[in-house]
């Protein structure tokens, strides 16, 4: 009987991979229109509307992952949860100055604070963390 419960598991690894395929093929798409629909200028109420439940999507889903990775960061001992952190305060830091620096001496009448710490803390998240997404 040891065999129907392997099979059983592959069944349901099986349909956890189909399920995260759908998810990330419809978020493709979802970027695809989204992009035409701003790249064209549609205006109108659907075309909003789905712009608007596209991002809220995206918003959920980036919440999602926060969330798996603070779970799964629980199961870490200190030293690797210390080492993954001092990992990405240091990559968030260093990749602020430098586009900082860069931005002043290439364009200093367009420095983006904003611009510069999202797209900077979101890369040395996911660099410093990714592994614990899988867990």
């Amino acid at each position: 009987m040891w065999y129907v419960t392997i099979f059983i598991e592959v069944v349901r690894i099986k349909k956890s991979l189909i399920l995260k395929a759908i998810i990330y093929i419809l978020f493709g798409l979802g970027a695809i229109i989204t992009i035409f629909i701003i790249r064209e200028s549609i205006d109108d109420k659907l075309a909003f509307k789905f712009v608007i439940g596209y991002l809220s999507i995206v918003f959920l889903l980036a919440l999602y992952f926060w969330f798996i990775t603070i779970l799964n960061m629980k199961e870490l001992k200190w030293i690797e949860m210390r080492k993954k952190s001092l990992k990405f305060i240091g990559m968030f830091v260093t990749s602020s100055v430098l586009i900082i620096v860069l931005d002043y001496f290439f364009r200093p009448s367009k420095i983006d604070f904003i611009r510069t710490f999202s797209i900077t803390l979101g890369t040395s998240f996911g660099m410093s963390f990714y592994d614990l997404k899988k867990r």
